[in-house]
């Protein structure tokens, strides 16, 4: 299988992530991420947010939010 747009991944963390995502579900149930999506007549956006980047944006940005509230959780603690 070959998707139409290649780009350059930031790191190695984010293209296992994608590849496991991609390629994870289309083994698993024999449809690409987020066909389901696409079988009413649009185009598949869960499957082209993980092959533009935008998933993995999205999913760090949630990362980050989750370990500061962490963070300041911890703070709190040792007041």
């Amino acid at each position: 299988r070959v998707f139409p747009s290649a780009r350059k991944y930031s790191s190695a963390e984010e293209f296992l992530e994608t590849f496991e995502a991609v390629v994870g579900s289309f083994g698993t149930n024999g449809y690409d991420v987020g066909a389901y999506h696409s079988f009413s007549g649009g185009k598949n956006s869960i499957l082209n947010a993980w092959l533009d980047g935008s998933k993995w944006k999205e999913k760090q940005a949630a990362k980050d939010k989750s370990k500061e509230k962490e963070d300041d959780d911890s703070s709190d603690d040792k007041k």
